[in-house]
């Protein structure tokens, strides 16, 4: 098993060849190489920490953004433009399958929503714009990010432990 400290240092010790690695702070990138550039690793392989949680933040909203920065990362690692830009209208469900793969090994699940604007289902509260409304019973799975793609359709990414 795998074990990473999110928070902008990753730390993570494979268990298959015992070796400890550490990514600095300077390089935070060296995680999203390692996650995506092979194939996925099998489910709940990688062991996640999040330390160093801001005071009076809550944890699922912590764990919540770095979820999605890494989610981001890995899109862009995988399919970004010569911008750096992924159009998410050029995403198949192939590649939407995938990047749910590589969530499970770090044992997390991805949901992705997407609505045209007849279907558009309105989700309130919106804990991530709305975070006065956060409380102690604010679940990972409560938060979401939702984002116009070009093709006017929307996209709407959560997370929840698998």
């Amino acid at each position: 098993m795998l074990t990473i400290r999110i928070y902008f240092i990753f730390y993570f010790i494979d268990s298959i060849i015992m070796s400890a690695t550490i990514i600095e702070e300077e390089k935070p990138d060296d995680f999203i190489i390692y996650m995506f550039d092979s194939e996925p690793k099998p489910k709940d392989s990688i062991q996640l920490e999040c330390p160093d949680i801001p005071s009076g933040k809550q944890t699922h909203l912590h764990i919540f953004e770095q979820l999605l920065m890494i989610y981001i990362g890995g899109l862009k690692h995988l399919w970004s433009d010569s911008v750096g830009k992924v159009d998410l209208t050029k995403l198949t469900e192939e590649n939407i399958e995938l990047m749910k793969r590589y969530f499970e090994s770090i044992n997390y699940l991805v949901n992705i929503d997407v609505f045209n604007l007849q279907t558009y289902q309105f989700r309130f509260p919106n804990y991530f714009k709305d975070q006065h409304k956060i409380t102690d019973e604010t679940m990972l799975s409560d938060f979401f990010y939702e984002t116009q793609g070009s093709d006017t359709n929307m996209y709407r990414i959560s997370f929840d432990f698998l």
